[in-house]
């Protein structure tokens, strides 16, 4: 387990900075804490786990999605 700083879940989760505040206030997200002062990191462990608890997408969602944007 190690600490990881905004830049690092928002690179391996895909949300920003602004998304994961919200969904960490509604409680949808792990609360980070407080390291130092104004410093915040958020615990490894339960950052991969939040991560492994999301849903697998759907295959028609896929489909749809590159249909929409026309990628291929």
């Amino acid at each position: 387990m190690k600490l990881l700083r905004l830049p690092e879940v928002e690179d391996l989760t895909g949300l920003s900075g602004s998304t994961i505040w919200r969904r960490e206030r509604e409680g949808e997200f792990p609360r980070r804490r407080r390291v130092a002062g104004n410093l915040v990191a958020w615990r490894s462990d339960e950052i991969e786990r939040w991560i492994e608890s999301r849903p697998v997408a759907d295959e028609r969602q896929i489909v749809s999605s590159t249909a929409d944007t026309g990628a291929d």
